[in-house]
C-alpha cells in the first residue's frame, strides 16, 4: 500500500504531487568550466519497487537559506529562472529556514517572501528544520504556517517517496519507529531523504555521529538511494556508500570553507541550489551556482531491481 501525504496549510496549499511533465533548466550557456559530471551506479536489490509509470517532475533542493540576504536572494532568482520552462514539483529546505533563532515573525521576511516566484504555481513546500529554527522554541508554529503538522513527514514527488527527518533529534523513539514503517511500507520507485544534519560531511561542522548511527543503517536496510543534508555551508557529494549517494547542499545563503575526506567525490564552497529531475529510469542531478553549473550527476535505476 502506498504511502500517500495530502496537507493544507495556511501559508502554503501542500498536496501530494505525482505528475508533471519533464522539463529542465538550460544553464549550458553559463556552464563552468570545472563541471563534475558523473553516473553513480547502484547495485543495491532491497529498493521497494512499483510498477506504476509517472511522468518526469522536477526538484529544488537547497539549504541554510533563510538570512533574508542579497546571497539569498540571488540563488532564489536563480532557481526560479530554472522554471522557464515548468514549474518544479516540489521545493525542498534542508533547514535553518529562520536565522538566526527561528523568529516566527521573519518568515515572510526570510522564506515565503524569497521563493514566492518559485512557490506561485503549482510547486509543493518541502521543509525541514534546521539547529537555527528551534532556538525560540517556535517550531511548531513554523510548520503549521507552512503546512507541515510534524517535524517528520513523507511526500510523494512523481516516481520517488521523499522523507523529511528532523535531525535536531536523531534518537527520538517515535521518529525512528515512523522512519522504519514508513520505509518499510513504500512502494516507490525511489526513495529521497531530507534533514539538517549530514550523516557525511567533510565540512566546517563534519559529519553528524548521531544522525549516521541512527538513520543510516534504516537507509541501507531499506534501499533509500539519495539523502540531502545542510548544516555545512558549502556543496558537497559523497562516492556512493552502501549504494547510497550523500549530497551537502547547504550553500543556500552564506558560505565557510569545505573540505575532504575519504568519501568525498565533490567539495566545493559556492552558492548553489539542486535541480533534479525525476524519472522512472534515473536520478538526474544539476547543481546550479550564480556563476553556472557546479556538479552534474545521475543515479540510474539498477535492472535488478526492476518489477
Amino acid at each position: 500500500m502506498k504511502f500517500v501525504v495530502w496537507i493544507v496549510g495556511a501559508a502554503v496549499t501542500v498536496a501530494a504531487c505525482s505528475g508533471g511533465q519533464p522539463v529542465g533548466a538550460d544553464t549550458s550557456s553559463t556552464a563552468a568550466a570545472s563541471v563534475t559530471s558523473t553516473v553513480v551506479t547502484s547495485t543495491s536489490t532491497t529498493q521497494p519497487t512499483t510498477t506504476a509509470t509517472l511522468a518526469p517532475v522536477r526538484i529544488a533542493i537547497a539549504g541554510d537559506t533563510g538570512t533574508g540576504t542579497t546571497e539569498q536572494m540571488d540563488v532564489a532568482r536563480r532557481m526560479a529562472s530554472g522554471e522557464s520552462s515548468g514549474d518544479y514539483a516540489a521545493l525542498v529546505l534542508l533547514g535553518d529556514l529562520i536565522y538566526p533563532d527561528g523568529n516566527l515573525d521573519l518568515l515572510d521576511e526570510v522564506l515565503l517572501d524569497p521563493y514566492a516566484d518559485v512557490l506561485d504555481g503549482d510547486t509543493i513546500l518541502v521543509p525541514a528544520l534546521g539547529n537555527h529554527d528551534i532556538r525560540q522554541g517556535s517550531e511548531d508554529e513554523i510548520l503549521a504556517r507552512l503546512g507541515r503538522q510534524s517535524p517528520w513527514y513523507a511526500q510523494r514527488a512523481g516516481s520517488a517517496l521523499i522523507v523529511v527527518l528532523d535531525s535536531n533529534v536523531p534518537n527520538d523513539p517515535d521518529q525512528l519507529a515512523w522512519l522504519e514503517s514508513t520505509l518499510a511500507a513504500s512502494q516507490d520507485r525511489w526513495i529521497i531523504a531530507a534533514m539538517h544534519h549530514p550523516p557525511y560531511s567533510a565540512g566546517y561542522h563534519g559529519s553528524s555521529e548521531e544522525v549516521r548511527e541512527r538513520f543510516v543503517p534504516l537507509f541501507k536496510k531499506y534501499g533509500v538511494d539519495l539523502v540531502f543534508a545542510g548544516h555545512d555551508h558549502d556543496y558537497q557529494r559523497s562516492r556512493p556508500i552502501d549504494d547510497i549517494t550523500y549530497i551537502v547542499a547547504g550553500g543556500g545563503a552564506k558560505l565557510r570553507p569545505t573540505g575532504t575526506d575519504s568519501f568525498t567525490e565533490v567539495s566545493e564552497s559556492a552558492l548553489h541550489f539542486v535541480d533534479l529531475e525525476i524519472t522512472n529510469d534515473e536520478l538526474r542531478a544539476t547543481v546550479i551556482g550564480l556563476d553556472g553549473v557546479i556538479d552534474e550527476f545521475t543515479i540510474p535505476y539498477a535492472q535488478s531491481n526492476q518489477p
